[in-house]
């Protein structure tokens, strides 16, 4: 068990191995925006080209309309695959331009994600904009297959049942961030052994924008040996809440917890719905509107 008042070990993000100079350097380089001489480096030697392509394809953003040919060209095991850490898939099921509700644009994806299962040591999913239902069976298998996931960001997903949301949810067993920002279902068809779940969950951070339910609440309680949050951001509708839940997790994170952010908006406002029309850097903007409290712990 872990002690009362310790951190979670070891803190994500920071856990990444020290920069080597050549990392070093490539930032510097990146951070002029130089990319030719970025490509040039990559020329050199093994050390510079390995040091450009952990830079240049840390994170691979997927989404309609992409040169998916040139994308599965250059995204392979033995080129630049091994490097990707972060994955991020968006449906873009609203907001400006064309849209595909049954994302017919994803099959030919699904070598790529088994691909990548076995050979990138991905430790960030952020899933936005999708049709859960839709997503191809190969590829859901896959992205839920990660071993090494540490951080995962949900944003305005139907997984059509409460069965599909929790298995994604139980899917990371060193998960120590989660996101989830307007998660829906429509129908209860979960088991209880998903809601019984024994293992030890110790995030860093949990962030909960329009997803304070009691389904959420109840997953979180389980019969877990060890749960441990120590910074909690609730962003609710008065027509979700659940404070007697909230209050139990409260009570049984105390030791630990060292910020709590607590905001709600009324059932007619629809803030809290989230627009879907940008990334994941833009989600932490929707905690400056609306009423809210914040509760530092020392």
């Amino acid at each position: 068990m872990l002690p009362p008042g310790s951190d979670v070990p070891p803190r994500y993000p920071n856990r990444a191995p020290l920069p080597t100079p050549y990392d070093l350097i490539v930032r510097i380089v990146a951070e002029r925006r130089l990319h030719r001489e970025l490509s040039t480096l990559a020329l050199v030697s093994r050390e510079w080209c390995r040091a450009v392509r952990k830079l240049r394809f840390h994170r691979l953003h997927l989404e309609p309309g992409l040169n998916f040919p040139l994308l599965l060209e250059v995204f392979r095991p033995d080129t630049v695959l091994p490097f990707v850490r972060q994955i991020h898939l968006n449906g873009r099921l609203r907001g400006d331009g064309p849209q595909d509700a049954n994302h017919a644009w994803l099959p030919q994806l699904v070598p790529l994600c088994i691909e990548m299962a076995g050979c990138s040591p991905i430790d960030y999913v952020f899933l936005q904009s999708l049709s859960w239902g839709n997503v191809p069976l190969g590829m859901r298998t896959a992205l839920l297959g990660l071993p090494h996931v540490r951080a995962l960001g949900i944003h305005d997903v139907d997984f059509w049942n409460s069965n599909q949301f929790l298995r994604a949810l139980n899917a990371y067993p060193s998960l120590q961030f989660l996101q989830i920002w307007h998660a829906s279902f429509w129908a209860y068809n979960h088991v209880p052994a998903q809601l019984a779940r024994r293992k030890p969950l110790l995030l860093t951070e949990l962030n909960l924008g329009c997803a304070y339910t009691p389904l959420i609440m109840e997953w979180l309680l389980s019969r877990r040996r060890d749960l441990v949050i120590e910074e909690l951001m609730v962003a609710s509708r008065d027509v979700y809440r659940d404070d007697a839940r909230l209050a139990r997790v409260l009570k049984r994170i105390s030791p630990w917890l060292k910020r709590f952010h607590y905001q709600e908006w009324g059932a007619k406002n629809d803030s809290c719905e989230g627009d879907n029309v940008g990334d994941d850097e833009d989600l932490e903007c929707e905690f400056a509107r609306g009423a809210y409290a914040i509760l530092e712990l020392s």
